[in-house]
């Protein structure tokens, strides 16, 4: 991950969801990063019964996020967005670093990949749940492009936080990861 200059991703989750700050339920998200610090990011997320459309541009120390009611961009103070901290570069080389007992999942290079399965600590989803428990680990499974060796694939499983009726532990995250090195262009909002 960190010799690439960018890529595009998808975030889904088969079973469940992300709660995140502010009592919004994240259900799936997609958007750019580009090296070394912004990415773009818009959420389908809800909030009780209403289903909410944000989108955030990081770019450095500044973020902008859209307000949920007009759609229109404002510029963030910080903590201010839900979104401004989840940052998928850092999610993904967090849960890459603190991968333990890493191994095959299939015979290697199959289908011109690998897949990789491990456990990681709840600590490594940080960025995008805010508080964890510590203690809780998830099951993670990576597929790997065996000629790049870029992570195109992260099945993460398992609840991170106390909060057992909105993070359970059979929720399921994905995130696919594609467009590595495109030329993407991250500007702030008009």
């Amino acid at each position: 991950m960190a010799r690439l200059n960018s890529f595009r991703f998808k975030l889904s989750h088969p079973r469940g969801a992300t709660r995140l700050a502010g009592g919004l339920t994240l259900e799936r998200a997609d958007g750019s990063v580009v090296a070394p610090g912004s990415y773009e990011i818009t959420a389908e997320s809800s909030l009780g019964r209403g289903l909410i459309k944000l989108s955030a541009i990081v770019i450095g120390a500044e973020t902008y996020i859209t307000n949920p009611l007009t759609g229109t961009w404002i510029k963030a103070s910080e903590g201010a967005s839900p979104l401004a901290a989840a940052n998928p570069s850092l999610l993904i080389a967090k849960m890459l670093s603190t991968m333990e007992d890493p191994t095959f999942a299939d015979r290697p290079g199959t289908g011109g990949e690998y897949s990789v399965q491990g456990r990681a600590p709840a600590a490594a989803l940080q960025s995008l749940v805010g508080a964890v428990n510590e203690a809780r680990v998830v099951d993670v499974l990576l597929v790997v492009d065996a000629t790049t060796f870029n992570v195109k694939r992260v099945r993460i499983a398992g609840g991170v936080t106390d909060d057992e009726p909105a993070d359970p532990s059979e929720t399921v995250r994905e995130f696919e990861l594609f467009d590595f090195n495109a030329s993407i262009q991250i500007r702030a909002p008009r």
